[in-house]
């Protein structure tokens, strides 16, 4: 069965290389990894004439630009990228009989759920917050959001496909197996990291809830549904819910360096793009599957990152 990864520079897309080489799957012949420049995902007929002469029988469409701020003042980018991307790849995969792979996001349950969350303390919100399942309605509020829900939608058309939900991610990227310390990836798990170098305090938002998850664990659980013939829409994160303010502490926990940290809400830290505060995501139907591996929760995954780093 040959498995074609596309966006293999991001983040996903280099866990799920190194999960494919762990089960010992050769590249080239069990499975083809793919990004810019020499894969452009918007170009239909380049899609179709590259990948009807591998000839996948699954294709993970792991390729996206996840800077929120940034396309919400490029909605045709956000559009061409994650809605004519998948439209492509759609296509590629009927033509190939081959099953397609979406990722996409919790960001698509827009919603503010209540209006009661504070920030002036660290409190426990969990009450406020609902966890999403996958027989919500989304009710995406960002262009980021809407067109990767689309993408969902196009997705949806492919005669067999397999949707995952994700929460934010941590994690390395293929990019960074080929850079000394092997850690360059932007995300809020390394903003925070750095941040423990410098003596300043640093605010952090604190009412904005989510499912943050280890890119390492979110690709052995898509490999292990790809194997059990799942189809359909499926979330997919590490278990518990945590703020910005949450990660940033445990973070400080668990490599004992000490960090003062001020609570800020996220109308106040100035986001471009409106956010949703509570796209905790509910994955029960996930865990129901017989035989795939259970996901920890958050701190045991970031503790088990934190070593991989080399930090702990």
């Amino acid at each position: 069965m040959k498995i074609i990864i596309i966006g293999k520079n991001g983040l996903l897309g280099g866990a799920l290389i190194r999960h494919a080489v762990s089960l010992n799957l050769c590249e080239g012949q069990d499975f083809v990894s793919l990004d810019l420049p020499d894969f452009d995902v918007t170009s239909r007929r380049f899609v179709l004439e590259t990948l009807n002469e591998i000839q996948p029988k699954v294709i993970v469409n792991a390729s996206g630009v996840t800077m929120i701020d940034w396309l919400e003042k490029k909605s045709n980018t956000a559009r061409t990228i994650h809605v004519q991307g998948t439209a492509n790849l759609r296509e590629a995969a009927k033509r190939n009989d081959a099953l397609l792979v979406q990722i996409s996001c919790a960001e698509v349950f827009g919603k503010v759920q209540s209006s009661e969350f504070r920030v002036q303390s660290h409190q426990d919100h969990s009450e406020l917050c609902t966890l999403c399942s996958e027989l919500d309605t989304p009710e995406p509020v960002s262009v980021y959001a809407k067109t990767k829900l689309d993408g969902e939608r196009a997705a949806s058309e492919a005669p067999r496909h397999l949707i995952v939900r994700t929460g934010p991610l941590f994690g390395r990227s293929h990019q960074d197996n080929n850079k000394v310390g092997g850690h360059g990836s932007s995300h809020l798990v390394e903003t925070l990291l750095r941040s423990l170098r410098r003596p300043e305090k640093m605010s952090v938002v604190n009412d904005l809830w989510a499912s943050y998850t280890w890119v390492d664990d979110l690709a052995g659980a898509i490999f292990a549904l790809i194997e059990r013939n799942c189809t359909g829409l499926y979330h997919v994160a590490n278990a518990g819910m945590a703020t910005p303010l949450d990660i940033a502490r445990e973070i400080s926990n668990q490599t004992g360096i000490r960090k003062e940290y001020t609570p800020i809400s996220a109308t106040d830290y100035g986001f471009v793009a409106p956010r949703a505060r509570c796209t905790v995501l509910d994955t029960a139907k996930y865990a129901a599957v017989e035989g795939v591996p259970k996901l920890p929760d958050w701190p045991t995954a970031l503790d088990a990152y934190l070593v991989s780093r080399n930090v702990m």
